[in-house]
């Protein structure tokens, strides 16, 4: 009786630690930071997506610069659309195919005539989020390479992982965090106190005025405190990243017993996740340059990285007698 009581108990605990091991390993690969760090590699992959985002610099309240990306990929190719230092459209854009990479309204005539630039031979079929060529594959992420990566990210994140909650609503799970100077892993502040100190190694401790520089943020630094950091993001119930924005709040103090507050604002969406193809601004680009065309046009040995520059028909086709190898604004 007392064996079976025992085996009883061995067999309870061996199900207790097996059960309690289980409940463990689900609430890790549940908990807001695995959720939101496997959405970002998976990002690495996207094949076909919308990706629209921008960020910001601000110093002591003003904002100095903004940077803006909107981005189409699919099957056939991707378009970037281009957006000057404080955010605004320019009209531009860039569209990538296999062989072709074409840039829009590269030069305007004074009589309004829009000239486009194409590069033979060149181009990017697809161009998935951060990943370039392929993006990043499963068997990257297997790879022993990758795994001591995510490992020594494991280990720099550290205790942070405490400092994120994650609600569910409509399927839909937001992820957010904020922490301060003093909650940032002490690898990550040793690094802090390295790039202040070599900023004043070179000066062997003569930095001369504050005048010698241009720029308070130009000095040698002092210190670098982070003030606040907060970030948000959005995954779906598939594991894929919808959305995420961060906001950075430093103080810098230079050797001066200057302050510059300095705060970054990024936010990125994706949309369209696995349908997203844009079409081809350009009818009839892939099939007009192609390697015969280009050599008899122009008597080129080799068509690859050719330069070439076009304008429209009022029917939106390729005008092909506007086609030259002269930059538009030579022309006249």
């Amino acid at each position: 009786m007392r064996k079976n009581i025992k085996t009883r108990v061995i067999c309870l605990v061996a199900a207790g630690i097996i059960l309690t091991g289980s409940l463990t390993i689900a609430a890790v690969i549940g908990s807001p930071y695995e959720t939101l760090k496997n959405a970002i590699f998976d990002a690495f992959s996207y094949q076909n997506v919308t990706m629209e985002g921008s960020v910001q610099l601000i110093e002591n309240g003003e904002v100095l610069e903004t940077e803006r990306v909107r981005t189409i990929v699919g099957n056939t190719g991707s378009i970037n659309y281009s957006f000057d230092r404080y955010g605004e459209p320019t009209g531009r854009f860039f569209y990538d195919t296999e062989n072709l990479s074409i840039s829009a309204n590269v030069f305007v005539e004074d009589d309004g005539t829009q000239w486009h630039e194409v590069w033979t031979g060149w181009g990017m079929l697809n161009t998935p989020f951060l990943g370039g060529g392929t993006g990043l594959t499963q068997e990257d992420r297997e790879s022993a390479r990758f795994r001591f990566m995510e490992m020594l990210l494991d280990i720099a994140v550290g205790d942070l992982k405490n400092h994120m909650t994650m609600t569910t609503s409509g399927g839909v799970r937001s992820i957010a965090g904020t922490i301060t100077h003093n909650q940032l892993p002490e690898i990550v502040r040793l690094g802090l106190d390295v790039v202040t100190e070599e900023s004043r190694r070179w000066w062997h401790g003569d930095y001369g005025s504050p005048q010698d520089f241009g720029h308070p943020l130009d000095a040698p630094m002092q210190s670098i405190h982070f003030n606040r950091i907060h970030g948000n993001a959005d995954v779906d119930a598939d594991g894929n990243l919808l959305y995420i924005s961060g906001h950075v709040d430093l103080t810098i103090l230079n050797v001066f017993g200057e302050e510059n507050q300095l705060e970054f604002l990024f936010q990125m969406s994706f949309t369209d996740i696995g349908t997203s193809n844009p079409q081809s601004p350009f009818p009839g680009a892939a099939e007009l340059f192609t390697s015969d065309f280009i050599s008899e046009q122009f008597n080129m040995s080799s068509s690859r990285g050719q330069r070439l520059y076009f304008t429209l028909n009022d029917d939106g086709s390729i005008n092909e007698d506007s086609i030259t190898t002269m930059w538009p604004g030579q022309r006249n």
